[in-house]
């Protein structure tokens, strides 16, 4: 669906609050008739409803709301819901600066006040910034209710509850008038149509579910998805929405990464397969469903998702999920590394040499706590060049020897956004992109990575090939990595491209 059209009443929603702030403000001297209908004068401050006032004035200020909502936005980004993670920062910060900003400029001194010590009071009057954080607050929960395809309408009563009894405490208080507390209100419904716009988070969606005539099946990596319930909802309610059963859950285990879940679903014939983990779950369901033709789509949920960032598939969970129902169907290369005893698949990067040893010295659970960046942690082990000695066959073509600390063969090759290791490597050209690296010294490997990090094409420490088969001989063995999985010594492999061996559902065209 176009942006415009998933967007437009986001669109609609921004351009009817910016008409309805600017002309409220316009109206504000005329409003004084409105700010008469509040008759009643704040109460004592030693009087118990005083104290309660002024206690609850302080426990709901913009700085504890702040605290709150970051709590929330961390909870949601831990379950990838990252657009609306950042749809709710966002819409804070605009309703708290254009809060501030409109109080300096329109000057609207305070009503006169015993409670004018408390922190909520300091600053101007119009608008009233306190209510329009909540308001905002209210709207935004609403909109993560919606993306977690979960009912809005209990959070919409008590969202819409909180404001109004916040709004008759600030009157109460005599902090703000009535005109005040709409204003800020506006400035809220702003703030949050403008941020809900920019992320592309829907606070209400059109359309209704489809009449159930196909089929699907989930194969997920119970380790890597974080909030199960809440990704079960998710997929279910999207997939309905779509025309789709309930779908046929099957989780992975320790023991089999993927190979009897992708079986059941070829025995069961469903329509799209969804696969959510990381690369290693992912190539090996990938690998079993190779030439089988049945649609795969791709919901990332691990550290590294490379084959998801290198093929445009988003990596917030509500955005993969659209996708996998409304997306194109795409042949995809597959790797086949053939080893004397057995046969894997790679969708990603397979490798002999440094990257192998980086992974098999990556600390798990550092990776759990910050990310890719546990691999760079690994990596500062091997900065020293360790030279093997290696035989390479492409094709037909005569066999190279070398000295190299690495042999990497892609079929995509990014490994960050902006950091392409090979960037000629596509997964739909159906041949595989090899780079041997051959550093001898400590200043080499330096080299080396500032030619891989500015994508030299050659060097004096790279060497690139490419074809539709590498045979490649380690003399005394070296360790294999494939799509971050480290599998073991190995002394004879062969990479070989399966061209279009899987169909994945993919956004439009892919870019690489």
């Amino acid at each position: 669906m176009p942006w415009w059209k998933r967007s437009q009443v986001a669109l609609v929603a921004t351009l009817a609050f910016a008409l309805a702030f600017w002309g409220w403000t316009l109206l504000l001297p005329g409003l004084g008739w409105l700010d008469e209908l509040w008759r009643w004068s704040p109460p004592q401050p030693e009087s118990p409803i005083g104290q309660i006032l002024a206690a609850t004035s302080i426990a709901t200020s913009p700085g504890v709301v702040f605290i709150a909502l970051m709590g929330i936005t961390g909870w949601a980004s831990r379950r990838r819901l990252f657009a609306a993670s950042g749809a709710i920062t966002l819409a804070f910060a605009l309703s708290w600066s254009l809060g501030v900003i409109f109080q300096s400029q329109v000057e609207r001194a305070r009503p006169e006040t015993p409670f004018d010590y408390l922190i909520t009071h300091l600053g101007n009057a119009y608008p009233s910034v306190h209510i329009a954080v909540w308001t905002m607050t209210a709207i935004m929960l609403v909109a993560l209710q919606s993306t977690m395809r979960r009912s809005v309408w209990p959070w919409i009563i008590a969202g819409g509850g909180v404001v109004g009894l916040l709004s008759v405490a600030d009157l109460a208080l005599g902090h703000s008038r009535v005109s005040d507390i709409v204003g800020g209100v506006l400035l809220a419904g702003l703030a949050s149509s403008v941020a809900s716009l920019i992320a592309d988070v829907h606070v209400v969606r059109l359309g209704k579910e489809l009449e159930p005539e196909k089929t699907a099946a989930v194969i997920y990596n119970p380790a890597k998805v974080i909030g199960i319930e809440m990704f079960n909802e998710l997929v279910e309610r999207t997939l309905a929405e779509h025309g789709y059963k309930e779908p046929l859950w099957l989780n992975t285990t320790k023991e089999d990464p993927g190979v009897a879940m992708a079986h059941a679903a070829m025995k069961r014939h469903v329509d799209l397969v969804l696969v959510a983990g990381g690369d290693g779950t992912v190539r090996v369901v990938l690998g079993e469903l190779a030439d089988t033709g049945m649609p795969v789509a791709i919901l990332p949920s691990g550290t590294g998702n490379l084959l998801a960032r290198n093929l445009d598939i988003p990596l917030d969970l509500e955005r993969a999920m659209l996708l996998a129902v409304t997306g194109d169907v795409s042949p995809t290369d597959l790797i086949e590394v053939t080893f004397p005893d057995h046969t894997e698949y790679a969708a990603v990067l397979a490798g002999v040499g440094i990257d192998a040893d980086i992974m098999g010295d990556t600390n798990e659970d550092l990776k759990k706590a910050i990310g890719p960046a546990a691999y760079i942690v690994a990596g500062a082990k091997h900065l020293r060049a360790n030279p093997m000695n290696v035989r390479l066959t492409v094709d037909q073509s005569e066999t190279v020897e070398a000295e190299a600390s690495l042999v990497s063969v892609g079929n995509v090759g990014e490994l960050q956004q902006g950091v392409s290791i090979i960037p000629d490597a596509s997964a739909h050209d159906g041949k595989l992109d090899v780079l041997v690296a051959t550093p001898h010294s400590t200043l080499d490997m330096a080299q080396m990575i500032t030619d891989v990090l500015t994508e030299a094409k050659d060097g004096p420490n790279l060497a690139r090939y490419s074809g539709g088969k590498l045979r490649l001989e380690i003399e005394g063995g070296a360790m294999c990595q494939i799509d971050g999985d480290v599998v073991g010594e190995v002394d004879d492999v062969t990479f070989q491209v399966r061209p279009g061996a899987v169909a994945l559902v993919l956004p439009d065209l892919p870019l690489r």
